[in-house]
Formats: structure tokens, C-alpha cells, sequence
């Protein structure tokens, strides 16, 4: 009797080992969905804020580029009507390296010096200057260059292209580039000799001297 309820038993147990199995296998497959849709959510919480966040850089980035192209352009507008200034005014204009090479001269300046403009660029002071007005010139930059301050009404004398010498008078600033630093020297330049090659007027200069020294406010001031 006991052999047969043992027998009933396991047999009972065998049948109820796969139905477990089932269940468990059930269960897991539940907690695998679970945890699959669970991944997915993450995911696309994930993709949406990623998505986000490069929608803002992006727009950030083309917000930059939208500034600085209207910086460009007012930029380039300023430096047109400088450009256009400093072709029209009476006196010579002249920007140099930290070497003393002309970088830019305007007409008036090149008249100055008789030479065509595109001749002046990347012309030393030396060669249309003697010895000793290179020595003085030499010292009165290195001064700019130290102190910063401008060098104002200061007279040499050049040499022209045709041999022949005149006379000027020139006020000298520091250049320096956006971060501070020097990169050359710009100034302005009249000529003491009227047309004749004789000295103008006491009257006449003190004239000249007052119009130059509103051209190096009008054009000096906003970049000082």
C-alpha cells in the first residue's frame, strides 16, 4: 500500500517538475519583456535629450555665425570709410612693421616721399633716409615702443626717388593688434616745403599743424 502511494507521488512529482519549468520559463519571458520595453524607454529618453541638446548647440553655433558674419561686415564697412579718409585728407598716412618696413601708405604720403606707393611697400626708412635721420628715426620708434606714447611733429628729412631731398614733419603712433600687442606703427606726415621746395610760412605751418592734429584725432582716437 505504501509502495503504491510512494509510486503515486512520484509520479505526481514528475508531472509537476515540467509544469514548474513552464511557469518559470513563463516568468522570465514576462520579466525579459519587462525589462526589453524598459531599455527601450531608457533609449529613446536618451536620443530625445541628445536630439535636444545638439538642436540648442546648433542653434547656438548658427546664432555665432549669424554675429560674427554682422561683425565681418561692420568691420569691413569701418575700415572702407578709413580706407576712404585716409585717401582724401591733405596729409601723408603711413603704417610699418616693428622694423620700420612700410606695410601701407596713402597717396599723399607717397607724394611725399616721390615714390609710386606699390615702390614704398616693404621699403626700409634707411633707403630714403640718410645715416643720420636713420639713427634718429631708430631712437624716436624704440621711445613709442616702450612708452607707448605718440611721437608728435616730428622733423626729417627724406630722400626722393629722383635724388632730390624734402622735408617733413611726422606724428607717430603705436600699432597693436587686438590682443595688445605691438605689431607696428602708424602716423601721420606733412610736408614744412610749399610747392616752390621753400619753407612755408610760420603762419602757414601752425596751420598745417592744426589740421594734421585733427586728422590723427579723427582718425587715431577710436583705435587709442
Amino acid at each position: 500500500m505504501r509502495s503504491q502511494s510512494n509510486t503515486n507521488e512520484q509520479l505526481i512529482d514528475g508531472l509537476n517538475q515540467p509544469l514548474h519549468r513552464i511557469i518559470e520559463q513563463g516568468q522570465l519571458k514576462d520579466k525579459g519583456k519587462q525589462t526589453e520595453e524598459s531599455y527601450r524607454e531608457l533609449l529613446e529618453e536618451l536620443v530625445e535629450e541628445r536630439t535636444a541638446k545638439l538642436r540648442n548647440a546648433n542653434e547656438q553655433l548658427q546664432q555665432e555665425i549669424t554675429e560674427r558674419k554682422q561683425a565681418e561686415e561692420t568691420l569691413r564697412k569701418s575700415e572702407e570709410r578709413y580706407r576712404t579718409i585716409l585717401e582724401i585728407i591733405e596729409e601723408g598716412y603711413f603704417e610699418v612693421d616693428l622694423v620700420g618696413n612700410f606695410t601701407f601708405v596713402n597717396d599723399r604720403e607717397a607724394s611725399f616721399l616721390g615714390y609710386p606707393k606699390e615702390e614704398l611697400i616693404g621699403m626700409n626708412n634707411r633707403q630714403y633716409t640718410d645715416q643720420e635721420t636713420s639713427k634718429k628715426l631708430f631712437q624716436v620708434f624704440s621711445k613709442v615702443y616702450i612708452t607707448g606714447e605718440p611721437a608728435k611733429k616730428l622733423e626729417m628729412e627724406v630722400i626722393k626717388k629722383d635724388g632730390t631731398k624734402g622735408f617733413i614733419e611726422i606724428w607717430v603712433y603705436l600699432k597693436k593688434d587686438p590682443a595688445g600687442q605691438p605689431t607696428g606703427f602708424r602716423g601721420i606726415a606733412a610736408t614744412s616745403l610749399n610747392a616752390s621746395g621753400r619753407r612755408k610760412p610760420f603762419r602757414t605751418q601752425r596751420r598745417d599743424i592744426e589740421r594734421s592734429w585733427r586728422t590723427q584725432q579723427r582718425l587715431f582716437t577710436p583705435l587709442m
